[in-house]
């Protein structure tokens, strides 16, 4: 039997070009390893969560720790269980505005 480890991502996209992810935060999943340049975090394997930020040269293929200063999501152990929480968090950093008009319904389970 073939099964899949769980994942969870949110991403950012823009109309213009939906192919490429500009912001993409990954909860749930592998550890991406860093191509080598220069740039922080080069040549370096980041574990989840990170957030993925899209650079000129390098496409989304960086990947920055989350609580990071360049990666500006701050979250801690108890709210990353909180999906809520971190797709509140997501969106901030994506400059959404009226972000606390918005409802989050909680779902006991998914299957």
């Amino acid at each position: 039997m073939d099964t899949k480890k769980p994942k969870c991502t949110f991403q950012l996209r823009e109309q213009q070009n939906k192919d490429f992810p500009l912001l993409r935060l990954d909860i749930i999943g592998r550890t991406h390893k860093n191509p080598a340049g220069d740039f922080p975090y080069a040549d370096m394997d980041i574990p989840c969560p990170h957030l993925h930020i899209a650079h000129p040269d390098y496409g989304t293929s960086i990947a920055y720790p989350l609580n990071d200063t360049y990666a500006k999501i701050v979250l801690t152990d108890k709210e990353l269980n909180d999906l809520g929480k971190v797709l509140c968090s997501f969106l901030e950093r994506c400059n959404v505005g009226n972000i606390n008009e918005y409802t989050i319904n909680y779902q006991g389970s998914i299957f």
